[in-house]
C-alpha cells in the first residue's frame, strides 16, 4: 500500500556479491534441459481466474465506499479456492498475469496479484491447502481498508500533507473494523488486514508491534504487498524494476520484513522475476519464464531478441542453471527494449 511503499523508495539495494555457478552439466543433463510454457487451455483458464478474483475484489471495495452492509463474498471464496488449486498443482500460467495493473484499477490488480504471489510463496514456507484458502482471502482483502479513502489521496501524485498521511495510516484500522463485522468470515482476515504494515523491528503501523506479535499470514503479505507496488507505476513514481524491488526488499530482511519470508520470495521469484527481461552474456535479450531455487541469479528463460537485435520468430528456452557458460549482464526495462527491423 500506499505508505510502505513510500517508505520502501528510499531503501538503498545494497550489492551483491556474484552468485557461485552451478556445476558444469553432462552430456545427458544438457539433453535434458526443457523449459515448458503454459498450453492455451492452462492460459485461458488463468485469464478466467484472474478476471474472476478481479471482479470479487471490486464489489468488496464499491460495497465499502457506497456505505452498503457486506457479506463474506461466495466468489472470493471460490476464486480464492481456485487459485490455490492451480499454483498448488505447479501450474505458473496466473504467474505470468501479475504484471498487469493500471491507474484506474490498482487497487483491484494489487489486490489479486497479491493474493497470487501470497499464495505461491505460501506453498514454499509449507503452508497447507486449508492454510493457503484462509491466506487467499486474506491477501484478496488485506488493503480493504482503502475504500474509506478518497482516490484523490491514495492515487495522489504528489507528496502527501501530513494530515493525508495520517489518514492513510489508518487503513489497517478501517480494514479490520469492516472485516471483523461480515458474518462467516475468519477473524484472522480481519487481524492480517490490521496488521500488514507492522514491520518485524517494531517501527510500522498501526500498533508497532514487534515480529512476535504478528501474525505469519501479516510479515507474508507485507512483504508481498511491497514488492507488488514498487513494480507498478503509480501517481507519484515509475514502477520499479523487479530486480531493484527484491535487492530493496532484501536490503529491509531483518528490519522491516521477516527474512524467512523474503528467503522464500526470493527462492519463488528470484532476483530476475518471472515476466522480466534480461541481457545474457551473449547479448541476447531474454524474459524470464521461472526460478530455479538455489540458483536467485540463474532463472529459466526464453530468448528473444538474438545477439544482433533482431526478435526470434520462434523463442529459444535457456536453463542458466544448467547453461553454465551463459550468464545475466543486467535487467532491461520494458521501455528501452528495441528490436530492429530485418529491412533495416
Amino acid at each position: 500500500s500506499i505508505i510502505m511503499v513510500r517508505m520502501s523508495d528510499v531503501i538503498k539495494g545494497r550489492k551483491l556479491r556474484p552468485e557461485k555457478p552451478p556445476p558444469p552439466t553432462t552430456k545427458s543433463e544438457k539433453e535434458e534441459v526443457k523449459v515448458t510454457f503454459p498450453r492455451v487451455e492452462e492460459r485461458n483458464k488463468a485469464e478466467e481466474i484472474y478476471e474472476e478474483a478481479l471482479g470479487a475484489v471490486k464489489a468488496q471495495f464499491d460495497s465499502v465506499s457506497q456505505g452498503k452492509e457486506l457479506s463474506l463474498s461466495e466468489e472470493i471464496e471460490r476464486v480464492g479456492a481456485r487459485i490455490v488449486e492451480m499454483l498448488s498443482a505447479g501450474d505458473e500460467s496466473l504467474i505470468g498475469l501479475i504484471t498487469r495493473g493500471s491507474r484506474e484499477d490498482y487497487l483491484y490488480n494489487h489486490s489479486v496479484n497479491a493474493c497470487i504471489l501470497a499464495v505461491r510463496v505460501g506453498l514454499t514456507l509449507g503452508f497447507n491447502i486449508a492454510e493457503l484458502r484462509e491466506l487467499a482471502i486474506c491477501a484478496l482483502l488485506h488493503d480493504l481498508g482503502m475504500a474509506k479513502l478518497s482516490k484523490e489521496i491514495w492515487d495522489k501524485p504528489g507528496k502527501l500533507s501530513q494530515e493525508e498521511f495520517s489518514k492513510v495510516k489508518k487503513h489497517p484500522i478501517y480494514g479490520r473494523e469492516i472485516l471483523a463485522k461480515i458474518a462467516g468470515i475468519s477473524p484472522l482476515v480481519a487481524e492480517v488486514a490490521h496488521q500488514h504494515h507492522e514491520t518485524v523491528s517494531g517501527k510500522g503501523y498501526p500498533r508497532e508491534i514487534k515480529e512476535d506479535g504478528i501474525h505469519d499470514y501479516a510479515k507474508l503479505i507485507a512483504v508481498i504487498d511491497v514488492y507488488e507496488a514498487l513494480t507498478h507505476e503509480r501517481a507519484y513514481r515509475k514502477g520499479y524494476m523487479p530486480s531493484d524491488a527484491i535487492k530493496m526488499i532484501m536490503d529491509g530482511s531483518g528490519q522491516l520484513f521477516s527474512p524467512p519470508v523474503v528467503k522464500a520470495l526470493v527462492e519463488e521469484l528470484s532476483l530476475y522475476p518471472i515476466g522480466s527481461l534480461v541481457e545474457l552474456n551473449t547479448e541476447e535479450v531474454g524474459r524470464v519464464i521461472g526460478a530455479n531455487k538455489g540458483f536467485p541469479l540463474r532463472p529459466r528463460l526464453r530468448i528473444i531478441i538474438d545477439p544482433s537485435g533482431h526478435k526470434l520468430e520462434k523463442w529459444k528456452p535457456v536453463d542458466l542453471a544448467k547453461q553454465t557458460s551463459l550468464y545475466i549482464k543486467r535487467a532491461i526495462p520494458e521501455e528501452e527494449l528495441k528490436i530492429k527491423n530485418d529491412k533495416e
